[in-house]
């Protein structure tokens, strides 16, 4: 049953990195004068999931963990399923972390991404504010999203950063021929020039959890 659990899991990330890169290329397509951020993702990405039959919860607060503000660190997105049909124990259950990239402070980005794959490595359905309803749930699949254009993207994976090699190296690997597995991406094409492009990268936790200390 486990299998079959995280093919359900699979199948709904790889639909989000299409979804997000062709929901992307449509607003820049209708010339969408806003702030690109992480948040601006959160609406295709509730609709995608929530559409396909899971329930999402975004902004899930950690309660074992507080941020200097005094409020609880959060995950940005938990999916989980709630069939009856579905064997208790073996419900599909998805945490994410999204990161979109400027290419502005490569640094900091990549400091940012190291901190949202120690968020992940640690969470645990049970710490987490909603772990009544998670409960029934199986072991989480987790997720590291990254959104950019393609100068941004290219500026941060060929980066030469001596602190964060691992990460460089992962973002390196999405771009080749045969990326690895649990290494899925989208890149959309269109007459623009090419540093406009979007790329959208995701990146699961056997990917990444061996090779960041």
């Amino acid at each position: 049953m486990k299998k079959n659990q995280r093919k359900r899991e699979r199948i709904l990330i790889r639909r989000l990195v299409d979804g997000l890169a062709g929901w992307l290329t449509f607003k820049q397509a209708g010339a969408a004068r806003t702030l690109y951020c992480e948040h601006f993702l959160y609406p295709p990405i509730y609709e995608i999931a929530s559409g396909r039959g899971w329930s999402v919860l975004a902004q899930e607060p950690i309660t074992t963990s507080s941020a200097r503000s005094g409020a609880p660190s959060t995950l940005d997105f938990v999916f989980f399923e709630k069939s009856r049909n579905i064997q208790r124990g073996s419900r599909g259950l998805i945490m994410i972390e999204i990161k979109y990239i400027r290419g502005d402070n490569i640094t900091l980005e990549l400091q940012g991404l190291y901190d949202d794959f120690t968020k992940l490595r640690t969470a645990v359905p049970n710490v987490l504010r909603s772990a009544k309803s998670l409960s029934s749930c199986g072991d989480p699949d987790k997720w590291q999203i990254v959104v950019a254009q393609r100068k941004a993207y290219n500026k941060i994976s060929r980066s030469r950063s001596k602190k964060f090699p691992e990460i460089v190296k992962l973002l390196t690997d999405a771009l080749s021929d045969k990326p690895s597995q649990l290494l899925y991406r989208s890149i959309i094409e269109t007459k623009l020039k090419s540093d406009f492009h979007w790329h959208v990268i995701a990146i699961g936790e056997n990917r990444w959890s061996n090779t960041l200390s």
